[in-house]
This record gives structure tokens, sequence and C-alpha cells, in this order.
């Protein structure tokens, strides 16, 4: 896939975000400051995120850098990460390294100072990469040494860099509806904002994998074992007929179980053995059900309720139980039967 982007900066004025989005611009890289200290962010970076968020453009940051040494290179970064707190970025955060000053510093200390900065960023859950002309990326850094994306400045109809990079910086002289003046033109070839959405980077959630209970009951009347089934859309059971044995099985981590049975003549209701996951069943045929417990150890919520035959009702959710008391947290009314369950993880 190839994008089309910019990168602006207090240069480009007051721009209209939604003319720009308009014009076919897919994304855009906003640079927050430069340099170590506070008042050196850019002056149009809040106005910038604001309005490009508004109308939905995907974004990222750049910080220009003046480090001359890893240990200024880690300030600078502790200081662009307190500008950017709380925001989420769809594109990565850049570290600009392109200064005069820095020209004569050598390769071993430049890439340790664009190491130490990625490092500061990475290390606080957002996504580096290097944007670097590709003179400075082929001379005065060692790109074996840097693990991170590269977005690659060269102002020709061709990107002629020989290295992997995810973003090509084509023109200084780009000129978009929207934006007075002259602007930097990008071409993504990454499908960044995936990428930070499914990893959970640059202030996204990770997303949460789905687990999935499927589970059956044996019907104590018809003794047979009813269809599988899966979460909450449909229930393990037939109504009218007592259950007398449930299994379980996640598909992500374990479930522990047991039930209760319902006394009868000359036999006492007790709590059965836990079992684990479809290495065996809870429940003793011809012994019908009255109440069911579980748990996982998958660290999500695990919630069941259970339909209750005498009055053909279902009663409330249940979440979980404490494995050392069988009162806490189970689904059922003791000396009544149940006919089927339903269960859940959140």
């Amino acid at each position: 896939m190839a994008v089309k982007g910019i990168d602006v900066s207090v240069y480009q004025g007051n721009i209209d975000w939604a003319k720009v989005k308009a014009s076919g611009i897919g994304f855009a890289i906003l640079r927050v400051g430069y340099g170590r200290c506070d008042d050196q962010k850019d002056k149009m970076f809040e106005q910038n995120y604001k309005n490009a968020k508004a109308i939905g453009m995907p974004i990222g940051i750049y910080h220009y850098s003046y480090a001359k040494t890893a240990d200024n290179a880690r300030q600078e970064a502790k200081t662009c990460l307190k500008w950017i707190k709380g925001k989420k970025f769809e594109y990565p955060v850049a570290f600009d390294i392109e200064d005069k000053s820095q020209t004569n510093l050598g390769k071993a200390t430049l890439t340790a100072i664009a190491k130490a900065f990625c490092e500061e960023i990475e290390k606080a859950g957002y996504y580096p990469c290097i944007y670097a002309s590709k003179s400075w990326l082929d001379n005065k850094l060692d790109m074996s040494a840097l693990k991170y994306d590269v977005w690659v400045a060269q102002w020709t109809n061709t990107c002629t860099y020989k290295g992997a990079y995810g973003i090509w910086q084509n023109s200084d002289n780009g000129s978009i509806n929207g934006i007075s003046g002259r602007v930097d033109t990008d071409i993504s070839y990454k499908d960044y904002p995936t990428i930070m959405k499914t990893t959970g980077k640059n202030g996204y959630d990770k997303p949460i994998a789905k687990i999935t209970v499927t589970y059956q009951t044996h019907d104590d009347v018809k003794n047979k074992w009813l269809p599988y089934v899966e979460g909450d859309f449909d229930y393990a059971g037939n109504f009218g007929n007592a259950i007398d044995a449930v299994r379980a099985k996640l598909s992500s981590g374990n479930i522990y179980y047991k039930v209760h049975t319902k006394s009868a003549f000359l036999r006492k209701g007790k709590w059965l053995p836990e079992v684990k996951n479809f290495t065996d069943y809870a429940g003793n045929y011809n012994q019908p059900i009255d109440a069911v417990a579980f748990r996982t150890d998958t660290g999500r919520t695990i919630k069941y309720r259970v339909h209750e035959k005498a009055t053909n009702r279902w009663l409330d959710p249940v979440t979980g139980y404490n494995i050392n008391d069988a009162q806490n947290g189970y689904a059922g009314n003791i000396g009544k039967e149940i006919d089927a369950i339903k269960i859940w993880l959140e």
C-alpha cells in the first residue's frame, strides 16, 4: 500500500485540515517540538493535533534533535513524552536527526544518540522511527545497530535508499489545498494505523484476544449428552429436563468447574470434586444438579447463569467463585434442579 502524506510544523501556519484531507492526503506527521526544554514545544502542535484529529486524519509526530550525546537524546525523549502524554497517534513517533551541529559527531555517537531516544520512546509504549536524509542513513548512522523503522528524506523522483524504510519524504516543495505556502510531502508504505491498533502502541490499548468457551450438559431424563454450545448466544440444556453432568473447555487457557447434586431419598446433596477442561465431566449420572460454579486462569471475567426447572426462569448471572469456599459465587438454588446453563467470558 502507498498512502500520500505531509509533515508540518509552525511554519505552515493555520491549516485547513478538512481541505487537506479532501485533497487526498491520508496522513500527517506533526512536529511536536525540538530540543529538550519545555519552551521548545512547537507552537502549533496542539492546534494541529486537535484539528487533524477532529476530521479523522491519521497522524504521527516528529521531534527535531539537537542532542550531542546519548544522555541529551534521552532527555529529549522524556520532554517529547511529556508533550504527547494522553494522546494517540496512528503513525510513528519519529526522531529527526539532521542538525548541522551534529554533523561531525561521528557514526558511533550519532548511532548511540538515535538509539537512546528511540529506546526511551519504545519503553513508554510508543512506536519510534528514525527520520534522516539518505546521505545520513548511508554515511552517518550505523543502521545495522538500529532496529527501528526508517523515514527517509530524498527529494527526488525515486528513492534510492537500499535499506528498509516505511515512509519516504519525497519533496520539501509540495503544494496542498488547505495550506498556504510549501509543505513537505511523504509516502507511507506500511499500514501503520493497523500496526498501532493491533499492537497497542502510541496510546492505543492492545485488543483483548477473544476466548471462546465451549460447553455441554447431560440430560438426566434422556440419559444423553446434548450438543455443544459456545458462549451466551445459546444455552446448553432442555427446559423441563434436569441436568446431571456438565463439561466445558476454553479456546485459550483453562476452565475449572464443579457441580452440586440435589439431595434425594437416602442421598444427601453435595459439591462434587472440581474438574478441569474436558479431562472429565462434573456430575454423576442420574443425580440432578442444583448449582454450578466456574472459574478460569485467563485473567478474564467468567460469567454464568442457570435456568431453574421448577420456576421456569433464568437466575441472575454469577461471576466466578472462590475455590476455597463452595458457597461463594455459585449459580443456582440448593434443592432446586436446573435444566439449562449459559457461560461466557468478558
